[in-house]
């Protein structure tokens, strides 16, 4: 019987998202942090760390991201409670498992 060899293959990649948009991000004020960060709409974070804009606005609801809402009624929200969104697999996985 003849040996048989196993091969592994390793890949890398790597992918930068570039947000173009009308609407400049500017620094805010964020109320929770208290300090000046880039603020994002929903719309631009859920492009930006690919996640659907629903559960954008659930872990809002949730209280685990910060936001500020623009005397027009725009949303505006924190990248310093962005950078965190690890937090957010739990909110898909626990309202995937209660559906």
């Amino acid at each position: 019987m003849k040996a048989r060899r196993a091969i592994t293959i390793t890949t890398q990649s790597d992918e930068a998202i570039i947000l173009r948009s009308s609407k400049a991000t500017t620094a805010v004020n964020c109320p929770q942090c208290s300090v000046e960060v880039p603020m994002f709409s929903p719309e631009q974070a859920a492009t930006l760390f690919r996640l659907p804009l629903r559960q954008i606005y659930r872990a809002i609801e949730a209280g685990q991201l910060h936001f500020k809402e623009t005397a027009g009624g725009a949303v505006l929200l924190c990248l310093n409670s962005l950078k965190q969104l690890p937090s957010l697999a739990g909110i898909s996985s626990s309202q995937n498992q209660n559906r």
